[in-house]
C-alpha cells in the first residue's frame, strides 16, 4: 500500500464490518448484495472521513455511479452478487446510495440519524435474515416492503449529496 492511499484503511473497516454482520446474524449466509456490501461501504466511508480526515471519500463512493435512473429501474439486479457483477459496468454501484436512502426513510419515520444507522447496521442483522426470508425481515425491521423501498429510491436520486451522514462512525457505535 502506498502512503496516502486511504483505500487500505477503508478496506480494513469494510471487511471488519462483514465480520460484525456475520456475528450479529449468527453466521447466517446472507447474499443480498446491496444490503451486505452497501452497508460495509458506508462503514468504510465513515471510517475514512473520521479517522483519516478525508470527507470527500464518501462522496467519491456515493458519486461513483453511471446512472441512478437505470440502476433503480434494474434494482433487483443488486440483490445478488452475480446480478451486481452483470450490471456494474452499465449502471455503476448504487448500493451505498440504497442504504443511505434507507437511513433517510427511517429518519422520516421519526428515528434519529443514529437510531436509523443502528437499525440498519445492527437490528436488521440480529433477525438472522437469509436468502429465503430477507424480504420479510426487511419489512418487519424497516416498516416498508422492498418494492415500496425500491420505488422510494427515486425520491433521493436528484440530490444524493443530501444523503451523506452528518453523524460519525464513533457516534453510531458508541455505547449508550
Amino acid at each position: 500500500f502506498n502512503e496516502g492511499n486511504n483505500f487500505k484503511y477503508a478496506l480494513l473497516a469494510h471487511e471488519f464490518f462483514h465480520v460484525y454482520q456475520n456475528y450479529l446474524s449468527n453466521g447466517k449466509d446472507m447474499r443480498v448484495f446491496w444490503l451486505v456490501e452497501g452497508q460495509a461501504a458506508i462503514v468504510e466511508s465513515l471510517y475514512v472521513k473520521e479517522f483519516i480526515n478525508d470527507s470527500d471519500y464518501i462522496m467519491g463512493v456515493l458519486g461513483n455511479h453511471l446512472s441512478f435512473d437505470e440502476g433503480i429501474q434494474n434494482v433487483e439486479s443488486y440483490e445478488s452478487y452475480n446480478g451486481f457483477n452483470s450490471v456494474i459496468g452499465q449502471y455503476g454501484d448504487i448500493t451505498i446510495f440504497m442504504n443511505l436512502s434507507l437511513a433517510k426513510i427511517l429518519q422520516e419515520q421519526g428515528n434519529s440519524e443514529k437510531e436509523s444507522f443502528k437499525i440498519i447496521f445492527e437490528d436488521y442483522w440480529k433477525t438472522n435474515p437469509n436468502d429465503s426470508n430477507w424480504k420479510i425481515k426487511f419489512e418487519e425491521v424497516f416498516g416498508i416492503s422492498t418494492s415500496e423501498f425500491y420505488q422510494r429510491l427515486n425520491d433521493f436520486k436528484t440530490n444524493p449529496e443530501n444523503l451523506v451522514p452528518k453523524i460519525s462512525l464513533s457516534e453510531i457505535f458508541e455505547k449508550e
